[in-house]
């Protein structure tokens, strides 16, 4: 039978051509109408923050975006109705600083205003494209339709009716001893504090909570200066306030309103040639207008139909090391002008730095351009190795080393890709791709459980793993969720197995889970997963628009596979020991005082024997062994004591005989062997891996390590990802196991 028609059957090269193929998929998703907003679904909407038009962007405004475009992909993929909102910031006296360079070196010096605004206006329009296609290189599913910018004339309005409506509130004033505008921001903060003791703003990290209720200086904001918002310079929003100046007296007086002379003269006394009317010829701060981004950028003051359904925005990403200048402020202008917070939740990024752990900048030559490394590794690589390895608040260093391991895990996607486009059963039985596979599986007859079984567990596992993970925000749990079950059961069990067993069961089952595996993965490395799910063949258009599959499994067959694996390790836990009998409230003979196998009629018979031994290793082994299997997390627990009581067996031992067994579940953890030494820790024995930050020696916690180990056959492993020196870390980790720097 041919191949169907609703199927790729394109052949698929060596390696994935991101040179060339990321252009060309970003402008299918584009004219596929991907990023545009759909209107249903529940309102997910998070705002880019609008980077500076003075030029470059840098490897921050690269991780802050790929954050961004993960939250929104995700959400995306779960149906909702998701608006990835992008924009533009005029930067002020940067900007101003920038045009005048521009202008001097196209012969134009000491321009007019007029002479200035007209060469601004088309310097930034190149600016704008330019940034703009840098953030579709990245990989950022925006809305572009609805791009903004903080100087169109909406958006000049809007921030006109901001200062409007804080000067008749009291909260902006005018000081004459130093000719400046200011906000009262002390008064500004009350309500944004009592929002942070309600605890209405989720916060990530929650400690730097504590950082947001104060300036930069350490003060709180209760007791925070009032802030200058006025700057004598030629490019950014007018302050829009009229002054009118008594020529004889030399008062001035200024109102949001403009009157006429003859009318000045009525209101204020005097004739009307007395009086000089202008309006102000200064500048608002840049951090005013942006301020107003998230709300102004929907079309308040208007009530417009995107603001109703989109405000306030589910979340703000953006640095910590602005989260005053921009998302405190943000949040107490919001409060003041609309009566909300702008945003439900705050996730704060942290600094890239260079390899000696120093901030990134022009003056120190240290500064990294992202698409120069997008352009060697692959866009998808840059991606993970900014997300897979970023905590909330902590700067760390983006080295080749991470840069090499989001490359590795995407070319261990293609040739997985590879091997299933190649399954001969597949294009001989008719090449029909189905998310269904319980025609190909069930009913089961007997007792077959098979790998396929156990897979499809492990699936559903790392699926829980997974959206856990990014429902918190933790983007390396899920990085890692993701490259375990892609290497250790994708790679190392699945295709084996596939290999030696073509046929149905093999091919549905493989094809479904590598089709879920590439939802998961397609927020973090978009680009090559839109490329293996057309080669994939389903049919059913681009990746970027599907949506995450429901459980393969109902809660009964769920539950007679875990039965059933449950039973077979605890078998094959017997006869390792010598035993034959799968009970475990049996003891093996090696154990028993009489050596015969014996019930465990008591608890004190099982003590007693215990204590005659000196041996409860077995039954710890035995419930790791359990543990491990492969069963989702949530029903691992419950399953476990619901058929076998034993935690309740250990809990009854501790009470009436003292007699303490080490029950702990194997989890992503670690202990410290010397708490006094942050970076001497033991790996827990029954632990298969651990993923940890560790303090370096001076302390300081903001330069944390990133480690991954791993208990592999030959000993234990360990993975040094850090911007400090690591040979001479590495030999901390030489007491107790193998290190490397990979």
């Amino acid at each position: 039978m041919p191949p169907s028609t609703n199927i790729s059957t394109k052949i698929m090269n060596k390696h994935f051509d991101y040179s060339q193929r990321e252009q060309e998929i970003y402008a299918q998703w584009e004219s596929s109408g991907a990023f545009r907003s759909s209107g249903q679904g529940t309102p997910y909407f998070i705002p880019m923050p609008p980077p500076n038009i003075t030029g470059q962007l840098h490897t921050g405004h690269a991780l802050g975006t790929t954050l961004q475009d993960i939250l929104i992909r995700y959400h995306r993929m779960r149906g909702d109705d998701t608006l990835f909102l992008p924009g533009y910031d005029h930067a002020g006296l940067g900007a101003q600083t920038k045009i005048l360079e521009a202008m001097a070196q196209a012969g134009i010096e000491n321009p007019t205003q007029e002479q200035f605004n007209e060469f601004a206006a088309e310097w930034t329009d190149s600016t704008r494209e330019r940034i703009t296609e840098q953030l579709k290189r990245l990989g950022a599913s925006a809305d572009w339709e609805q791009a903004r910018y903080t100087l169109d004339e909406y958006y000049q309005e809007a921030t006109a009716e901001a200062f409007k409506r804080l000067y008749k509130a009291g909260l902006i004033y005018y000081n004459h001893d130093d000719d400046q505008w200011y906000l009262k921001l002390s008064e500004l903060a009350k309500p944004f504090i009592k929002a942070l003791d309600d605890g209405e703003l989720k916060i990530y990290p929650a400690e730097a909570e504590a950082r947001l209720r104060q300036t930069p200086d350490g003060q709180p904001l209760e007791q925070a200066h009032d802030w200058c918002i006025s700057r004598q310079i030629m490019w950014g929003h007018q302050i829009p306030m009229w002054g009118y100046r008594n020529r004889q007296t030399g008062q001035t007086f200024w109102s949001p309103n403009q009157i006429n002379h003859i009318a000045a003269a009525t209101t204020l006394g005097g004739s009307a040639g007395d009086w000089e009317i202008g309006l102000s010829p200064d500048r608002l701060d840049t951090w005013f207008s942006s301020s107003l981004w998230i709300f102004a950028a929907l079309g308040w003051p208007n009530q417009t139909p995107d603001f109703d359904r989109y405000f306030p925005a589910a979340t703000l990403e953006t640095g910590w090391d602005i989260m005053f200048f921009w998302a405190a402020r943000m949040s107490m202008m919001s409060l003041a002008l609309t009566g909300q917070l702008p945003f439900k939740e705050l996730y704060l990024h942290g600094l890239i730095r260079d390899a000696k752990g120093q901030k990134m900048s022009k003056s120190l030559g240290n500064g990294t351009d992202p698409l120069e490394q997008a352009a060697e590794y692959g866009t998808d690589a840059l991606r993970w190795a900014l997300a897979a390895y970023q905590e909330p608040g902590r700067d760390r260093a983006l080295g080749s080393d991470q840069l090499d391991t989001g490359r590795r895990l995407a070319n261990k996607l293609w040739n997985i890709g590879k091997f299933i486009h190649n399954d001969d059963w597949y294009w001989n039985e008719g090449g029909i791709y189905t998310d269904d596979i319980r025609e190909a599986r069930y009913p089961r007859t007997g007792d077959d459980l098979t790998e396929w079984d156990d897979a499809l567990l492990e699936l559903e596992e790392t699926k829980h793993l997974y959206h856990e993970a990014i429902a918190r925000k933790d983007f390396p749990a899920a990085a890692q969720a993701l490259r375990s079950f892609i290497y250790d059961h994708i790679s190392g069990q699945l295709i084996p197995a596939a290999k030696g067993s073509p046929g149905p069961l093999t091919t549905a089952t493989l094809r479904y889970i590598y089709a879920e595996t590439l939802k998961m993965s397609h927020p973090f490395i978009p680009f090559i997963t839109e490329e293996l799910w057309d080669h994939l063949g389903t049919g059913r258009g681009l990746l970027i628009n599907q949506q995450f599959t429901r459980q393969c499994l109902t809660q009964d067959e769920e539950d007679a596979i875990i039965s059933e694996i449950i039973n077979r390790d605890i078998e094959a836990f017997a006869a390792s020991i010598g035993g034959d009998q799968p009970n475990p409230w049996e003891l093996p003979s090696a154990l028993s005082d009489t050596g015969d196998e014996a019930p465990l009629t008591s608890l004190e018979h099982l003590a007693e024997a215990i204590e005659a031994t000196g041996d409860k290793d077995w039954l710890e082994e035995l419930w790791v062994k359990t543990i491990q299997s492969p069963i989702p997390a949530h029903r691992k627990l419950e399953l476990a004591i619901e058929q076998f009581g034993i935690e309740d067996l250990a809990l009854d031992i501790k009470d009436e005989f003292g007699i303490e067994f080490d029950l702990t579940p194997p989890a992503i953890s670690a202990e410290y062997e010397d708490e006094n030494d942050p970076t001497d820790f033991r790996l827990h024995p029954n632990y298969s891996y651990a993923y940890v930050a560790v303090a370096p020696p001076n302390g300081d916690r903001s330069q944390d390590i990133t480690v991954t180990i791993k208990r592999e056959d030959e000993g234990v492993v360990v993975d040094l990802h850090s911007h400090h020196d690591i040979a001479s870390l590495a030999s901390t980790w030489a007491t107790w196991g193998d290190a490397s720097d990979e």
